[in-house]
Order: C-alpha cells, then structure tokens, then sequence
C-alpha cells in the first residue's frame, strides 16, 4: 500500500528524534565535499571480453570495498561495457535534474558512482552524490519508471531510462533464438552486500532500478558526519556485522531478510546511530556496535519492520510504496 510521508532531514528510531545535539553537526549538503571522494582505478572485462582499465569516483570510507566488489567481477569475468569517471559531466551549478543530464547520448552507459544529483524523478539528494551509489551496465540494467496508480492500483510503466533499456526489460542472460544479454546483474546483490553495499534497485516495487546499488542514506550521513577516520572503523564493523549475521542465518539472508549494524545498534539502544554519535561520542558509537557484534539473534540480525518505517526520514514529502 502507498502512503504519503510527511518527513524531515532527521533519522528516528520509532517516534523518538534525535533530541538534544550537543556535539558535532548533522552533515546536511546536497553533495560529499571534494575531499571525501577518491578516484580508484580499476581492472575490468569489456564486452568484447578484453582486459580494460577504468576508474570510478566514490566516498573515501568506501574505497576498499568497492574495489573489493569489482576484483570479484573481473575475477568472475563479469562484462562492464565502459567505466570512466570523466564521462560523468560536472554541472554549472546546483544539483542536475537527471540520470540522463550527465551523459552525452553515446557515453550512457557508463559504469560510475558519484554524481551531484537528486534522486531520478525527486528533489533530494541521490546516494550517488554522496558517493555511496553505483550505477552498473545503464542500458543492460535498466530504471523503470511507473505512473500513479489508478483507481483499481494498477500502474503502467511510464519511463525507461536510458531509453534503450526497453531491450532489456526481460531479465534473462539466455533467451531462446535471442542474443545473450550480456551484463545483466541480477545475480551480482551478494557480491555487493557482503561489502556493505546492502540495498538494490532491483528489489524495489516502483520504481524499478535494476542499474543501482547503494548504502543506506542514514549510514552514508553518518559517514560524511564523522571523521574520515571514524568513517573508517565504522563501517568496518558494518560490514562485520552482515557478514556475522549472515554465517548465523543464511537461509534468511538469501531470502533478503536482514538487519544492517545501524539498525541493530537502533534496537540495542532505542537511539539512532547519528544520535549516539553526535551526543555521546564516536567510542560511545563503537562500543554500541561491538554489543551488536556480541548478540547476533533473531531479533538483530534479522529485520522485523520496514526499513523507513523503523527509524529513518528524508526530506521530502513523496510517495513512498511500504
């Protein structure tokens, strides 16, 4: 069912705000500053199956685990049909109004994660401008936009981005007296989740964007909150904590059922990360996620409610499917 959220640039836990900050500040620009984003460069296989170089920009604290998902997809022999971060086009000012905006037509479909942009379709910031999003194969993996639903709920497909993702709609490699489809990545989410890069377009209901992954938006501003440092063994110990959960119950994390160590520290707690970060310090924060680490139950690693309804907002008034 789709409701419609009034919501604040402010992460809750249930009804309870943040309360009182006293240290620190929320980190709330549309855009990672300069001097949090890296470009890495990396090996990767073309569609013509060749050995290709390519670089991509990203938030500092993700570095090593991006560089982690595409070792894996070179060593898998994955195709990537082009991955360059100049491609990417600066803009003049502001956020840009599109996916499409930061392309010339021939470059589309191009592998990249930072862009200063909403969301395709929004106002907000997108996670890609926070450096936390990875946009795989465009074409291959294709944004799906829907119409509001009409009186009966039914929806019809209003967008595809880019517009020659229609071809690929069918998620199938082989199809019957077809070409291969190369570079779909539909069965690439573990390779990404098991480096903390939890979420995929693909799973949602509308839309659907089968070319993105991305870190949660609470832990991306938590990150871009603390030091590049604290970053660091934060999200160390966030990527521990998937990895703990998911050796404990992995038929249930197969099925998608899973908490993230922020949500876990949330629960423990009844406080939101950000807020235990910015009131009682970064080791208060850390002695907060070893308790997670300590208590891997059901009740922890396992996800009971919605992600949006249990402790987060955005800012924005949209439609949201729950």
């Amino acid at each position: 069912m789709k409701k419609l959220l009034l919501i604040s640039l402010i992460m809750v836990f249930s009804t309870t705000a943040f309360g009182n900050i006293d240290n620190g500040q929320l980190f709330d620009d549309k855009c990672a500053p300069e001097d949090r984003l890296k470009t890495i460069t990396l090996n990767y296989v073309n569609f013509n199956n060749e050995d290709s170089i390519g670089n991509i920009k990203v938030l500092d604290t993700l570095v090593p685990y991006i560089t982690n998902v595409f070792d894996e997809l070179y060593q898998a022999r994955f195709p990537i049909y082009s991955m360059n971060a100049g491609l990417v086009k600066p803009q003049k000012s502001g956020l840009a109004t599109s996916f499409i905006s930061y392309y010339k037509a021939e470059d589309v479909d191009n592998t990249a994660a930072y862009a200063c942009r909403p969301i395709t379709a929004g106002s907000i910031p997108s996670i890609h401008a926070y450096g936390a999003a990875i946009d795989l194969n465009p074409r291959e993996n294709p944004y799906i936009g829907f119409n509001d639903a009409d009186q009966y709920g039914n929806r019809t497909v209003k967008e595809i981005i880019p517009v020659d993702g229609w071809n690929y709609i069918t998620r199938s490699k082989y199809r019957e007296g077809k070409p291969i489809h190369k570079g779909i990545n539909n069965t690439l989410t573990d390779i990404f989740k098991k480096n903390g890069i939890l979420r995929w377009g693909g799973d949602w209901n509308y839309p659907i964007d089968y070319m993105h992954f991305e870190v949660y938006r609470d832990v991306d501003i938590l990150l871009l909150t603390m030091s590049s440092e604290e970053a660091s063994e934060y999200f160390e110990s966030y990527v521990d904590f998937y990895s703990v959960c998911k050796s404990k119950y992995p038929v249930e994390y197969s099925q998608r059922n899973f908490n993230d160590l922020s949500k876990a520290i949330a629960i423990i707690k009844k406080l939101s990360p950000i807020d235990i970060y910015l009131n009682s310090g970064f080791r208060n924060l850390m002695a907060s996620a070893q308790d997670a680490l300590a208590t891997p139950d059901k009740d922890i690693c396992l996800s009971k409610a919605l992600r949006n309804k249990a402790y987060i907002t955005i800012d924005v008034t949209r439609n949201i499917s729950l």
